[in-house]
């Protein structure tokens, strides 16, 4: 999910036509946050690039974070954290990165390379 600030930070605008209605979604808190989809050409964490897909937007604010990695990117990659190294390593490990039940939802596509994981900061 990435934050409307975040979205901005990415050129990616709020009343753009491409903004899709997402529902309601929340999390530990109590409190739930519209959502909207809009679809990406690329997206890019350390060396692995994603084509092709959408993103959750909302209304989140987390302070100095613009992006929550949910479970479908943990059940299509192999994760490591470094909590001593402020790093999360990662290789691609199949299926879909971003599950999005949204009509005319086309399958990501993942260019990925023969390089050992990334570190995403």
């Amino acid at each position: 999910m990435l934050s409307l600030r975040g979205a901005a930070k990415a050129g990616i605008k709020r009343d753009d036509a491409t903004f899709k209605p997402g529902g309601l979604s929340g999390g530990i808190a109590e409190r739930l946050e519209q959502t909207w989809i809009v679809p990406v050409q690329s997206f890019k964490i350390g060396d692995e690039e994603i084509r092709n897909t959408q993103l959750r937007v909302s209304e989140i604010d987390l302070d100095n974070v613009d992006m929550l990695i949910g479970a479908d990117f943990f059940l299509s990659h192999r994760i490591f954290v470094a909590n001593t190294q402020h790093k999360l390593y990662f290789t691609y490990n199949g299926g879909p990165v971003f599950r999005l039940e949204v009509a005319g939802n086309q399958p990501p596509t993942v260019a990925s390379t023969d390089r050992p994981p990334s570190p995403a900061t």
